[in-house]
């Protein structure tokens, strides 16, 4: 088993009282029927000092390591899994700040609270094709957090240079268009809904740049810190479910018996408790390796597929579990159960990982 520091410790009991005190699931529940980001919440927590524990001190940040922050979203989400997945996720796209090391201004208001961001997935063929007309809007599609967004960062190309180096761009949100409005009744993240956002040309002509190198070096960089905050938060996810499914097998009786006492139940619950403690390990060692600078791209992905899929059968199995009850909005499993399917998709499908992951052997092996 992974062995966490004194300091690592503290920073996840913290973070767990912080969210036993403050979350509240009924609140939960009616944000999610209103597609409402907790900003309250958001800006305790900025407070608080939880928001960006690996950015810089002088940032506003605790000088940590990218597992602290991890350690950070999964009790969160432990405590609850709607509500913490939108504060998991209140930052996207913000490590291209902290990678190029400027702008600290807007980084202490994030860690602060004050501003939450939204990161576009860049996608070469919106930034290239004929003509330059300035009006001409580049749209990109699953944008998180897309109506509560006070910045975006945009990944993007000028169609006039010789694609030899790009950047990443940030523009306020008065400059964000988003085509289909973000709305409700999603299967999860309903929260921090994801819809198309478009941007002018000539926005992006004249928005402020943060020079990050080439491409590749900040699509995998953003690539694999998206990847680990997704797997955090499921690990957190798939504990949370699983508290739930104990406390209920110890406390249900059936035939005078608690039904955690049925060597059905009890391997059921075994195995769901192997599998977290499996996700636990590739989680922490993974966000370890990303803070030594010795994480791959494959590992990332092996990380993200393995933890969102213990997310999924975990909180299926506690269903299960509970029967009829974990179909019922008042009991918390069945938020955990779509919170965890919603997270499948993020940063790529199953598809797209076990494709990242052959990467890292197929060269090896003399495969195409």
């Amino acid at each position: 088993m992974y062995v966490l520091s004194r300091t690592q410790k503290d920073i996840s009991k913290a973070a767990g009282e912080f969210a036993k005190g403050e979350f509240d699931s009924d609140q939960a529940r009616q944000m999610e029927q209103e597609g409402r980001f907790p900003r309250g919440l958001w800006k305790k927590a900025g407070d608080l000092g939880f928001i960006g524990v690996h950015y810089p001190e002088q940032d506003g940040g605790a000088g940590l390591g990218l597992l602290e922050q991890l350690l950070v979203q999964e009790a969160w989400c432990m405590r609850d899994p709607s509500l913490g997945l939108a504060l998991s996720m209140g930052s996207c796209g913000a490590e291209g700040l902290l990678q190029s090391g400027k702008d600290r201004e807007r980084l202490s208001a994030l860690t602060s609270g004050d501003i939450v961001t939204a990161s576009c997935r860049y996608d070469p063929e919106q930034s290239e094709g004929e003509g330059i007309d300035p009006d001409k809007v580049l749209e990109f599609p699953h944008v998180l957090n897309c109506r509560e967004a006070d910045l975006f960062f945009v990944p993007w190309q000028d169609p006039r240079s010789d694609g030899s180096k790009r950047c990443m761009v940030i523009l306020p949100a008065e400059k964000a268009r988003i085509s289909a409005e973000s709305r409700t009744g999603f299967l999860g993240l309903n929260l921090c809904p994801p819809a198309r956002v478009g941007f002018q040309l000539r926005d992006l002509e004249q928005a402020d740049r943060v020079q990050v190198g080439t491409l590749s070096k900040l699509q995998r960089t953003l690539n694999q810190v998206f990847l680990l905050q997704i797997a955090g938060s499921c690990l957190g996810l798939a504990q949370g479910a699983l508290d739930r499914a104990l406390n209920y097998a110890g406390q249900r009786e059936q035939f005078g018996r608690k039904i955690g006492s049925f060597p059905a139940i009890r391997r059921k619950l075994a195995r769901m408790t192997v599998k977290v403690a499996e996700s636990r390990l590739m989680v922490y060692h993974g966000a370890a390796c990303f803070d030594r600078g010795g994480l791959k791209d494959q590992d990332a992905a092996m990380i993200k597929l393995q933890a969102a899929e213990t997310a999924r059968d975990v909180a299926d199995e506690s269903i299960q579990i509970l029967g009829g009850y974990g179909y019922m909005r008042e009991y918390d499993v069945e938020r955990f159960c779509r919170e965890a399917k919603a997270c499948e998709i993020l940063g790529g499908r199953a598809g797209s990982q076990l494709d990242a992951v052959a990467s890292g052997f197929s060269k090896k092996a003399g495969l195409k």
